[in-house]
């Protein structure tokens, strides 16, 4: 039995593309890069300077992790990976949000149950979590 490691952000939620839909709504006179065409991990590389704090005002906006949508097929497969090996979810959690910790809990408390839920851990650092194989973006 294999101990699996699996992150959450555009892993088995849809967080740059509702980071994109969020940033659209907030500042609609704003240029969007499409998420296929991030190239960068870090993408603040490829805006200008000037609109990165409309940036970290999506990621700091109370609820927003709560409201991504799951990847479709990500928690079908997470779930068939967990009846022959053990899981365990590792997320980074957005430091300068006062809710990002809450809401991924709640996310996967949501979709996947509190069984689930219990094997969830945020870290900033995912290599100090022990595992066979990390599934990660």
């Amino acid at each position: 039995m294999a101990h699996v490691l699996v992150d959450m952000d555009n892993v088995l939620f849809q967080t740059m593309q509702g980071f994109n839909q969020k940033l659209r709504e907030m500042f609609p006179e704003m240029k969007v890069i499409p998420y296929e065409l991030i190239t960068d991990h870090n993408f603040y590389n490829l805006y200008p300077k000037e609109v990165h704090s409309n940036l970290d005002g999506v990621w700091k906006l109370p609820g927003f992790f709560r409201g991504l949508e799951p990847l479709p097929g990500a928690l079908e497969a997470l779930i068939e990976i967990a009846r022959k090996d053990h899981i365990t979810i590792c997320s980074r959690p957005f430091l300068d949000s006062e809710t990002c910790e809450s809401d991924k809990k709640a996310s996967i408390r949501k979709y996947l149950g509190r069984e689930i839920a219990k094997r969830l851990v945020l870290t900033r650092d995912k290599t100090e979590i022990r595992g066979d194989l990390l599934i990660d973006d």
